[in-house]
């Protein structure tokens, strides 16, 4: 074999074990966080107006029939074409839906949750709901107070710990006898700082 051929042959192995022991590298570093990237002061409520391309929406939040949810084209300063209102349920366990699932990570987050919210009747709320296994427990609460448009907003800080899922939970409020109904728009959530 002569010394060109040689060199050559050396220099391909040698980028070719480099290549591999990056590769390696960067595979031993990885992590199973497949949590994403949330950018501090960015709304992650990504359907937060009820509508897509002029048209009522529910898109990215988990709805079932345990609170049937109905749009109006009543809606606050700012809002789109369209809210979305709830009629106030019997008195019992809260409703299931209408849902909307936080993608954060482990650790400790100042959050802000906020809405544009009026009621009829009954006053209806916004939940921040902490599962975890079968366990449900409201972690954050905002109240709709008038029968008004009104934005509200929550600052809180809270923890999550590995297993652990973060909701937004609308509720129409719950009655024995009179009808109501509450409505909602522009919900947002935002983190403010992470310790995580």
């Amino acid at each position: 074999m002569n010394f060109r051929l040689w060199s050559k042959t050396m220099k391909c192995d040698a980028l070719n074990i480099t290549l591999m022991m990056c590769f390696l590298f960067t595979l031993t570093n990885c992590n199973n966080n497949t949590n994403p990237v949330i950018f501090k002061d960015t709304n992650i409520v990504i359907n937060s107006s009820f509508e897509e391309d002029g048209h009522p929406s529910l898109n990215n939040w988990i709805v079932d029939s345990t609170q049937v949810p109905y749009f109006d084209n009543d809606v606050p300063p700012g809002g789109g074409k369209w809210s979305l209102y709830l009629k106030a349920n019997w008195y019992g366990p809260l409703p299931k839906t209408p849902l909307y699932f936080l993608p954060l990570s482990s650790g400790e987050h100042i959050i802000n949750l906020s809405v544009w919210g009026k009621f009829k009747s009954i006053r209806g709320s916004v939940f921040l709901l902490l599962k975890n296994d079968n366990k449900q427990n409201v972690v954050g609460q905002i109240s709709i107070e008038n029968t008004t448009w009104t934005k509200y907003s929550l600052i809180d800080t809270v923890r999550i710990k590995s297993g652990d899922s973060l909701f937004v939970l609308l509720f129409g409020g719950g009655t024995e006898l009179v009808d109501g109904s509450t409505y909602f728009d522009l919900v947002e959530f935002r983190t403010i700082d992470s310790n995580n």
